[in-house]
């Protein structure tokens, strides 16, 4: 729509009063809870495997909104919310810019999916304009109180520290090391997202040695918490 509707901005991202966005709001005739959806087509994963998703968007709360989220899904995957304001406020400026990292998951393609879910009153809208995907190394999701929360019961990404996990070996030839791509003498070259300046860990050969075992051990997991439960990593293995 453009910005002659009766709810909505009053103009576009570029201050044009005839120039047209996507606009979501809270009808008199609408329930509580109920969400408004605007996905895109499927993006193909070998040219859309990381990009930086920005957009411009315009919200007016009133109590009409009670949450609006970026999701990214996949036909063989999980959806994914990469973005998320909970309960939101409304916001001073009329138009505000808001950006996300996408990744495709394990080489699927994607879609990128607009959820609103709608208050308990009629006033507020959500209105999105000037969508794009941007090539860039840094996409800090912004603003930045919309990071998705973690699904995950238990995550660590070794970025800040070992998560309570231990090296041991039974020698000096074997050695696990906390490192960036930079630091490691023999090792990837980038972090499982493509970072060099990330840390993760890696198992250092020092000499070779037939006899030498090295470990990498967790902390204790509370039984009751996390029984039956899928762990998952990701690992480079280069084999000499």
């Amino acid at each position: 729509m453009n910005a002659s509707g009766i709810y909505g901005p009053h103009y576009d991202r570029n201050d044009n009063v005839e120039g047209f966005f996507v606009n979501a709001h809270a009808a008199m005739t609408g329930t509580h809870s109920e969400a408004g959806l605007l996905y895109s087509s499927y993006f193909p994963a070998t040219a859309y495997d990381r990009v930086c998703f920005h957009f411009w968007y315009s919200l007016q709360h009133h109590q009409s909104i009670a949450s609006v989220a970026v999701d990214s899904t996949s036909l063989e995957a999980a959806t994914r919310r990469m973005w998320v304001l909970e309960e939101p406020e409304s916001h001073v400026t009329l138009w505000n810019a808001g950006q996300v990292e996408i990744r495709s998951v394990d080489g699927l393609d994607f879609n990128v999916l607009f959820a609103v879910v709608r208050g308990a009153k009629d006033q507020g809208h959500f209105a999105v304009d000037d969508l794009s995907f941007l090539r860039q190394s840094n996409c800090p999701t912004h603003p930045s109180y919309a990071v998705a929360p973690n699904n995950e019961l238990y995550s660590c990404t070794f970025d800040e520290g070992l998560c309570n996990w231990q090296f041991s070996s039974t020698g000096s030839y074997l050695e696990f090391e906390h490192v960036t791509a930079a630091e490691a003498e023999d090792g990837p070259e980038e972090d499982r997202l493509g970072y060099t300046d990330k840390k993760f860990v890696n198992l250092e050969f020092h000499e070779t040695n037939y006899n030498t075992n090295a470990y990498l051990t967790s902390g204790a997991f509370e039984a009751e918490r996390y029984k039956a439960k899928c762990f998952t990593f990701w690992y480079s293995a280069h084999v000499r």
